[in-house]
């Protein structure tokens, strides 16, 4: 680790005199963009990390099941066979819970996340401290939040993530929390965070700001649109939930 990457905070950049509002948005609406969430080097050294790593997983849905096909394994398919893959991945019903896009696994352990040291991995371990939490629990009004799982998320062109509530497996989910961190993305580039009502059509429709941090309370149904051939690079995040227990 260099020492510049050693010198950033990955705490959340919220002044205490803005809570109050934030929560009141939240419950209000039931989501929340809050704007410049981390330092703005933290969110560029993010940035700068997961658009030169190797360590992408190509992860989907298929049939109930999700399934990830290792980087080193990646490397060894030629482009036909990751051509039949993608196709497999969207085999099923109409009304089944599809998603296609690649991931990188941030270690639930904070031994592991330690250890491993990328700076995904500081910036869960950073969220996961008390300072941190509390701002969330506070934001939420959700006291009994206990802690935070996330992944890393590269959607390319044709990447998508199809409609869900976010209840499928897990029941103490509280609220989702996404740290977008590709920048200048535009809408005419897909990868849209969009929200659906019970009959499916969509109420409302996000971009990924760059360093901003979304919120959505659990369930709720939402999905995120096909990134557009028009993308000129991907649409990076790191994306998880707040727990109970």
């Amino acid at each position: 680790m260099t020492e510049a990457a050693a010198d950033l905070s990955f705490d959340l950049a919220i002044a205490d005199r803005d809570l109050p509002d934030l929560a009141a948005r939240l419950k209000r609406e039931g989501h929340l963009r809050v704007e410049n969430a981390l330092p703005p080097a933290s969110a560029q050294a993010l940035n700068h990390e997961l658009s030169t790593t190797s360590l992408w997983n190509r992860s989907f849905h298929q049939g109930g099941t999700e399934r990830h096909i290792h980087a080193e394994e990646l490397a060894r398919l030629s482009p036909a066979q990751r051509t039949a893959i993608e196709r497999f991945a969207l085999i099923g019903p109409d009304d089944g819970f599809f998603f296609l896009h690649d991931a990188i696994r941030i270690a639930e352990s904070g031994e592991e996340r330690l250890r491993r040291g990328l700076l995904i991995d500081r910036l869960v371990e950073t969220i996961n401290q008390e300072r941190n939490i509390a701002i969330l629990r506070r934001i939420t009004g959700e006291p009994e939040i206990r802690y935070y799982k996330a992944d890393a998320t590269r959607y390319n062109q044709g990447d998508f993530c199809g409609l869900h509530s976010d209840m499928a497996h897990d029941k103490n989910r509280i609220a989702a929390v996404i740290f977008y961190l590709s920048e200048r993305w535009v809408a005419n580039w897909g990868g849209l965070l969009m929200f659906h009502d019970e009959q499916g059509d969509i109420w409302r429709a996000l971009t990924p700001r760059f360093n901003a941090m979304h919120m959505l309370k659990v369930p709720q149904q939402h999905s995120v649109s096909q990134v557009s051939q028009l993308a000129p690079f991907p649409r990076y995040s790191v994306a998880g939930w707040l727990y109970s227990e």
